[in-house]
C-alpha cells in the first residue's frame, strides 16, 4: 500500500539512478500558487513511458518560488508536483533543448471540512488526519512522504487540494483505535462532513472543594494503563470556571487513575475511573498551615534560603523560602505524610510519617540543619509504610 503524503523538511531523495548522468537537461521553473508559496513543494521526475508502480528517477523538495532541476537527456519526462492544500500537478515535459522552462500553477481545488467527534458527539481537538491520494498516476511515492492536518481547539478540520475522486481519510489519536473514512466527491463542490470516531470516549466531571463548590484552575491528570503502547504520556486538563473538566478520548472500557491538584486548594487521592464516565467528582483536600524556624545547628543563625518539600501518595510539592529570619510558612496538603527541608550546604532534614488530617496548623518548631552536604533518611513501602531493608540508595546527580 502506498504511504499517504506527509509534509517534511527540505531534503533531496535519490530513489533511482541513470547510467548517463553526465548528460543532462536543465528544467527551470516558477511556482505560482493560490496562496503563499512558502509551503513545501515535492517534485518527482519519472522517465517515460511510466509503467504501473513506477519509481521516480529523483524526488526533489523545497519551498522557494522557483526551481532548477538537472534531469537526464531523454526525449521527455513526467513531472509530478505535490503541495499541501493544492491540487497535484502531473505534466509531461518534452526535453527538446538544453534548458526547458515550465511554470507550475497550483490550484486550491475542492475542500473537505467538518469536525472530529467522539462517540458521544464531543468535538476532539488535536487529531491528526492524513489523506491517501487516489488522484495521482500509478507511481511510487517516497515511503516517508505525507501531508497531514490537525483539528483545532473546537475539533474542526479543513483539507483542500482535492478533486472529484474518492479519498481515504485516516484519523489517528494516542488512546483510541485508528479509523479510516472513505470520502467521495460526487459533485464539483466543497464537501462538509463530521467524522465520528466509533470508539472514542471522554472522562468528564468536576473538581470541588470540601464544601462541594467548583474549583477553577485545578490540574486534573491521568496516565492510562496501556502496557503495549510505548512512550505514552500523562494527560492533563485544567478545570473550568465551575470546576468542570474533560479528559480523553479513550477506548471504551479503558481504566485509569485520576487525580486533581490546585496550588491553593489541596489535592485528591487517585481515583480509579473508566472511559465514558461523565460524572466523576474529585474533592480536593484541605490545606494545613505549616510553620517553623530553620537555623544553622552550629551557630544558631537563621538559614535564609531553603525549600520545603511535602510528599503524599504518588506526588510531591515544593515550597521555596527566602527569608533572612529563617521563618518557615507554607500551606500544605492535609494528605501529606512527609516534610523535607533542604538548603544548599546543609544536610537534608526529614520529618516523615506525619498525620495532618483535620489540622488547621502544624508547628515544626525549630529545625536545625547541620552544615555539610549529606542526605539521610529511611526507605519504606509507600502503601504499607513498612521499612524496607536492603534497598540500594544512589545519587542521580547534582541537586
Amino acid at each position: 500500500m502506498k504511504s499517504p503524503l506527509r509534509l517534511l523538511v527540505v531534503v533531496i531523495l535519490f530513489v533511482g539512478s541513470y547510467s548517463q548522468a553526465h548528460e543532462a537537461v536543465i528544467i527551470t521553473g516558477r511556482i505560482v500558487a493560490h496562496e503563499s508559496t512558502s509551503q513545501e513543494v515535492w517534485l518527482g521526475v519519472f522517465l517515460t513511458p511510466v509503467e504501473q508502480d513506477a519509481e521516480a528517477w529523483k524526488w526533489f523538495s523545497g519551498n522557494s518560488e522557483g526551481f532548477s532541476l538537472e534531469v537526464p537527456t531523454v526525449e521527455e519526462v513526467l513531472l509530478v508536483a505535490l503541495r499541501k492544500d493544492s491540487l497535484p500537478i502531473v505534466k509531461t515535459i518534452a526535453l527538446d533543448a538544453d534548458t526547458v522552462h515550465v511554470d507550475l500553477f497550483f490550484l486550491k481545488g475542492l475542500m473537505l471540512e467538518g469536525r472530529i467527534l467522539s462517540t458521544g458527539g464531543i468535538p476532539i481537538p488535536g487529531v491528526e488526519l492524513t489523506v491517501e491520494r487516489k488522484d495521482l498516476p500509478p507511481v511510487q511515492l517516497p515511503d516517508d512522504l505525507s501531508f497531514s492536518w490537525t483539528s483545532d481547539a473546537e475539533g474542526r478540520y479543513n483539507i483542500s487540494g482535492l478533486t472529484m475522486s474518492p479519498y481515504d481519510v485516516s484519523v489517528e489519536l494516542p488512546y483510541v483505535p485508528n479509523e479510516k473514512f472513505s470520502v467521495d466527491f460526487t459533485e464539483n463542490r466543497n464537501e462538509r462532513r463530521d467524522l465520528t470516531l466509533p470508539n472514542a470516549h471522554f472522562v468528564m466531571g468536576r473538581v470541588v472543594d470540601s464544601d462541594e463548590e467548583g474549583v477553577h484552575g485545578a490540574e486534573v491528570s491521568t496516565r492510562p494503563y496501556i502496557q503495549f503502547l510505548e512512550g505514552y504520556v500523562r494527560l492533563n486538563a485544567t478545570s473550568g470556571q465551575y470546576g468542570n473538566f474533560q479528559l480523553g478520548p479513550f477506548e471504551d472500557g479503558q481504566d485509569m487513575n485520576l487525580s486533581a491538584r490546585h496550588e491553593e486548594g489541596g489535592s485528591t487521592y487517585n481515583h480509579k475511573v473508566f472511559a465514558g464516565n461523565h460524572e466523576v467528582v474529585l474533592v480536593l483536600s484541605d490545606l494545613v498551615h505549616v510553620k517553623g524556624l530553620v537555623q544553622n545547628a552550629k551557630t544558631g543563625e537563621p538559614v535564609d534560603e531553603f525549600i520545603l518539600k511535602s510528599y503524599g501518595q504518588g506526588w510531591s510539592r515544593t515550597h521555596s523560602h527566602v527569608d533572612s529570619r529563617g521563618d518557615l510558612s507554607a500551606m500544605v496538603d492535609e494528605t501529606s505524610w512527609g516534610l523535607v527541608i533542604d538548603s544548599s550546604g546543609y544536610s537534608t532534614y526529614f520529618n516523615m510519617d506525619l498525620s495532618l488530617d483535620s489540622l488547621d496548623e502544624y508547628d515544626m518548631g525549630t529545625v536545625e540543619l547541620d552544615p555539610g552536604r549529606s542526605v539521610s533518611g529511611r526507605v519504606y513501602d509507600a502503601s504499607s509504610r513498612e521499612p524496607i531493608a536492603g534497598a540500594t540508595v544512589s545519587s542521580l546527580g547534582p541537586g
